[in-house]
């Protein structure tokens, strides 16, 4: 059971984030990865490359998923089916934390 819970938690995101801490913060890892070539930085003329020109396309791959996603609903809504309906409590806290708490 908590196994499950434990899992549950395990996303991109937060496997991502450990990656992160161990590369930034093991020294000769940091090195690999950030430093020119010619400093011993192996990885910083392809690897790191790559990965900076596919999170420069982040937010237009989320503008091009989000608009399929509501061409798709309101073709729905056209043919006069139901569209999907919104829940309350993840539009609730996306609001509130949008709204109330980030401008704090």
């Amino acid at each position: 059971m908590s196994l499950t819970f434990a899992w549950s938690f395990l996303n991109a995101p937060l496997i991502g984030a450990f990656l992160e801490c161990v590369i930034g913060l093991a020294p000769p890892l940091h090195k690999a990865f950030f430093n020119e070539p010619d400093q011993g930085g192996i990885f910083k003329a392809w690897l790191t490359a790559s990965v900076k020109n596919a999170g420069d396309l982040f937010a237009t791959l989320q503008l091009v998923a989000v608009g399929a996603k509501l061409s798709g609903s309101l073709l729905k809504m056209k043919k006069g089916e139901a569209s999907g309906h919104v829940k309350v409590i993840p539009t609730l806290s996306i609001f509130f934390i949008r709204f109330v708490l980030w401008p704090i």
